[in-house]
């Protein structure tokens, strides 16, 4: 199953200052802030694309960047992360699957990594503010692994890397 987003401009603009508190993620030592994001919580799967906007932290190479988020429709709760393979075989389980998008911001090239196909072990904190937009935190560091590789990639990029995940949404 593939799942492509674009993200655009929002409605719900950035994080500042609109009363829903900071939202970043920090993949291995690069730091990112949201800066637009887009959500479809219908039928059986909740999708979400959050992405950085500008210059996307300046980090050469590495900057811009792109949370993708699909889970299961089961509403706010832990969820375990899977591949997106479980995700779609077990539709009443609370699975997720997050793919993180580097070097979006420049035209050098991009790398994607993604949810591993291991057997699913990390908890993943989802909720649901009042306007009924979901929330994904990821408090202790999980590891994506290199998954699709655009323009060439990024020189020296690593085959894994740590992602942690501050009120994405």
């Amino acid at each position: 199953m593939g799942l492509l987003f674009s993200c655009g401009k929002s409605s719900s603009g950035p994080s500042s200052g609109n009363g829903k508190g900071n939202s970043n993620w920090s993949l291995s030592n690069y730091t990112y802030q949201r800066g637009a994001s887009s959500q479809n919580p219908g039928g059986n799967f909740v999708s979400m694309a959050v992405s950085t906007s500008g210059n996307g932290g300046n980090y050469g190479a590495y900057s811009g960047s792109s949370l993708t988020i699909l889970f299961n429709n089961l509403g706010p709760g832990k969820y375990t992360l899977a591949s997106e393979d479980t995700l779609v075989k077990y539709l009443g389980t609370k699975f997720i699957t997050i793919d993180c998008t580097v070097g979006i911001a420049v035209n050098t090239g991009a790398v994607m990594y993604s949810t591993t196909g291991q057997l699913p072990s990390a908890t993943v904190d989802v909720s649901k503010d009042p306007d009924g937009k979901y929330h994904v935190t990821i408090k202790d560091s999980v590891t994506l692994i290199k998954n699709i590789v655009t323009g060439g990639g990024i020189p020296g990029a690593a085959s894994s890397y740590k992602l942690e995940i501050n009120n994405a949404f």
